[in-house]
């Protein structure tokens, strides 16, 4: 499916996965634009600060980014949000 595809279908975070997967950055993007704030949240409970809690999101998504980059088979069926937060 082309980027242009993809526009015009509101899309899941499973299909945005199969994308990102794929190598879409857009797609990866898009997880992380639907998630960050969870995470960030959700960190932000555990370490009580909300910059290390920034940080520490960062630091999950950008271990994704490399983990896709290195494999063709991504998150082994996780979402890539879920495997980070």
């Amino acid at each position: 499916m082309q980027v242009s595809e993809k526009q015009t279908l509101p899309l899941t975070d499973s299909a945005l996965v199969e994308f990102a997967r794929r190598g879409d950055r857009e797609a990866f993007g898009e997880l992380i634009r639907r998630h960050q704030q969870k995470c960030i949240d959700l960190a932000t409970f555990f370490l009580r600060n909300r910059g290390d809690a920034e940080d520490e999101a960062q630091n999950a998504f950008s271990i994704n980014t490399r983990a896709t980059r290195s494999s063709r088979h991504g998150w082994g069926g996780s979402s890539p949000t879920s495997a980070s937060c």
